[in-house]
Formats: C-alpha cells, sequence, structure tokens
C-alpha cells in the first residue's frame, strides 16, 4: 500500500525527541485470496498512471470533491482490523489488534 504515511511519522518522530532515533514505521495489506491483491495492485498502479495525465487527473478530480466520502449508513456496514506490532528495545514484539 504504497502512501505518504511512513514519510510523515518518520519526519515526526525525527522533530519530536521522545521517539528517538530507532523508531521505524511501516504498513501492509493482507488479504486472504490472490486475485483480490493482485485486483489491488493494479487499481493503484492504474490510479497512479491516471493521475500522472493532466486530461485523467482531471477526470479523476470529479469523481470526488474534498470532503466527499461514504454516507454514514455505509460506513457503518464497513469494517476493518489494525493490528500493532511493537518492539522496544530491540526485544519480543507486542501485538494488539484493534477493528
Amino acid at each position: 500500500m504504497p502512501s505518504i504515511d511512513p514519510q510523515v511519522v518518520s519526519r515526526s518522530a525525527a522533530a519530536l525527541d521522545a521517539y528517538g532515533p530507532d523508531l521505524g514505521y511501516t504498513h501492509y495489506a493482507v488479504v486472504r485470496r490472490l486475485p483480490i491483491a493482485l485486483g489491488g495492485v493494479a487499481a493503484v498502479a492504474g490510479l497512479a498512471f491516471a493521475a500522472r495525465l493532466p486530461l485523467l487527473r482531471r477526470a479523476l478530480g470529479r469523481l470526488r470533491k474534498p470532503g466527499d466520502g461514504p454516507s454514514a449508513e455505509q460506513r457503518a456496514r464497513s469494517w476493518f482490523v489494525v493490528r500493532f506490532v511493537a518492539r522496544a528495545g530491540g526485544g519480543r514484539p507486542h501485538r494488539s489488534v484493534r477493528g
């Protein structure tokens, strides 16, 4: 899942002494079936390609306006799981799952 999050987290951590120089951050998407993974990769690659071409970028911009998003009903039907894994001082990983 390519995004800017790792760069933002790294820059923020570098600006705050509380995190220290060894802070690392990454994220992954986990899927259970290969066709879903391949479809996700193709969709992200297609959007990245379209965003580089002015005509397609304008067309993409018309699909969703800033502030648009799912309705309250759509959000109520949706779900996701977040798994946090942390290591302190090179020790064993500590896991936390939220959803």
